[in-house]
């Protein structure tokens, strides 16, 4: 006798990834069931809704370490402090562009949201707040090293993820086509966060660059 097929948890969360990255939350698990190659029953046996499935599929990509995180983790103390900040800042918008539209997504579905807020971006290790902290000691370490000075690193940490995320909001929502490309923008963000907007006094030296 032919022995079943073994169905993993790993081929369903794959290709449910694949079909929701595709279709949103609007996809079916049928459709999930098609892409995997198994009854929409076998689904049930694994997860109890769609919402559950969802949640199992996108914990990848909001709750596994992204390669920024190691980008960040080893910027502290780098000879060009622009530049490591310059390579974090392109990483974290490609990374926006993908994590934005699966928190709208999270955001949309009743299902998926406790306490008026999506349960897996609450949770402690969910990537956006794994940056925060990690930024918030990037910045407090410059500090503790003279490059950077004295503020509650986290205002910064903030100001910088909130600028960026601003980026991708308005490109995602709005299809904003007035903004400087990426580069650009954060070479700009950078300028201002390392310098400052005041106009220095004529024939004052310009700030040294961090």
């Amino acid at each position: 006798m032919a022995r079943r097929p073994i169905i993993r948890d790993e081929s369903i969360i794959a290709a449910a990834r694949s079909v929701f990255l595709q279709r949103g939350i609007r996809a079916t698990t049928a459709e999930v069931a098609q892409e995997a190659g198994v009854s929409e029953g076998s689904i049930f046996k694994r997860f109890k809704s769609k919402e559950e499935l969802f949640e199992a599929a996108m914990a990848h990509e909001l709750l596994e370490d992204p390669p920024l995180l190691r980008l960040i983790e080893g910027a502290a103390g780098q000879e060009d402090l622009h530049r490591a900040l310059l390579e974090i800042g392109e990483e974290y918008i490609a990374l926006l562009r993908q994590v934005v539209p699966l928190s709208l997504m999270l955001w949309s579905n009743a299902g998926l949201v406790e306490d008026g807020r999506p349960r897996i971006l609450c949770r402690d290790d969910a990537i956006p707040r794994r940056l925060l902290r990690a930024i918030t000691q990037l910045f407090d370490a410059e500090q503790q090293r003279g490059r950077l000075r004295r503020h509650d690193a986290s205002i910064s940490a903030r100001a910088l993820m909130g600028a960026l995320h601003n980026y991708v909001v308005f490109e995602i929502l709005y299809g904003e086509d007035l903004s400087p490309p990426p580069r650009a923008f954060i070479e700009g963000l950078l300028d201002i966060a390392l310098h400052g907007l005041l106009v220095r006094p004529p024939g004052s030296p310009p700030p040294p660059r961090a």
